[in-house]
């Protein structure tokens, strides 16, 4: 169960790591986007909230 908590916050890491360059462009384009991101951020955020946590005991085993 470590490895697969691991592997799934790893990869919800890496993606909330690159969202930023998905910014693109100018005026409305670009408020379009911060807007979009910003979506996108706030559900990779909650992602990570609703994930359990998984106890010392249970990594070890």
């Amino acid at each position: 169960m470590y490895i697969t908590h691991f592997c799934q916050s790893s990869a919800r890491a890496i993606e909330l790591a690159g969202a930023a360059y998905d910014v693109r462009g100018y005026g409305p384009v670009k408020d379009a986007s911060v807007e979009e991101y910003d979506l996108h951020r706030q559900a990779l955020l909650s992602s990570f909230d609703a994930m359990p946590i998984i106890a010392e005991r249970e990594r070890i085993a």
